[in-house]
């Protein structure tokens, strides 16, 4: 072949060539971008996450020690749907803890389980925010809940076992808990009257919980069980709350 001849063959495929290198490259550019942008995303994200578990397990609980947590956060002003968990394993009084804390819309207490006594009147009074309060890690014996829940209107669930059985202050524990649906009472440990004449809408399973709770009281003082009007108790739990010498009022 002659070299004329040559050099027109490669004339002609010069932009073929060029086209296919230029493909290449892009796919390449592609392919390297693509997998710069994936592999850092994820390593960045992978790396935030570690770090951020490293921090959450070095950073020391600063109420671990305290006993009196009384007024703690009294009064707080909360951004608008806080939702906040403590623990405090040494605590021995929790009186006034969140007393008109507002913008709080979830508590939890959480860290101990010996059962202890704990000073508990108006820990969480006139919270007006709070929906649910988590209870279910901090297994104490309630000392004085004198308005504990008082006024806490929003207030749905409480979650956890409330233990009444060395309790020596109930008065208006739960008035003007208007949206109360769901809360515990340890069997046979309330022996002290209790209202929830504004907790119209407790769902069966809170009402009988709180029929069970009623210590047997024959041949002590009969204490008064007041429920709102709106709930309906069958014979069976009426004749339950009289044979524990108990007074209904609805």
């Amino acid at each position: 072949m002659s070299i004329s001849k040559k050099l027109l063959i490669i004339a002609e495929n010069v932009p073929k060539v060029y086209e296919a290198g230029q493909k290449a490259g892009g796919d390449y550019d592609t392919a390297y971008n693509e997998g710069y942008g994936k592999g850092y995303t994820e390593g960045e994200t992978a790396g935030y996450e570690s770090g951020y578990a490293d921090g959450q397990s070095n950073t020391p609980n600063l109420l671990e020690y305290a006993t009196n947590i009384s007024n703690l956060y009294y009064g707080a002003r909360f951004p608008a749907n806080t939702e906040m968990t403590i623990i405090v394993p040494s605590a021995t009084n929790i009186n006034f803890l969140f007393y008109n804390a507002l913008g709080l819309t979830k508590a939890t207490i959480k860290g101990i389980s010996d059962n202890r006594k704990i000073e508990s009147q108006q820990v969480f009074r006139e919270s007006t925010n709070l929906e649910i309060i988590d209870l279910s890690d901090f297994l104490i014996k309630l000392g004085n809940a004198y308005q504990m829940f008082y006024k806490c209107t929003a207030l749905t669930q409480i979650k956890g076992e409330l233990d009444f059985s060395e309790c020596t202050n109930v008065n208006n524990t739960f008035v003007q808990c208007t949206a109360l649906v769901e809360v515990r009472i340890k069997a046979n440990s309330l022996s002290l009257s209790i209202r929830f004449a504004n907790s119209s809408n407790l769902s069966a399973d809170s009402v009988q919980s709180i029929i069970d709770g009623l210590a047997d009281l024959t041949g002590l003082d009969a204490q008064t069980i007041t429920f709102h009007s709106s709930i309906v108790l069958t014979d069976e739990q009426k004749a339950t709350i009289s044979n524990k010498n108990w007074t209904l009022v609805q």
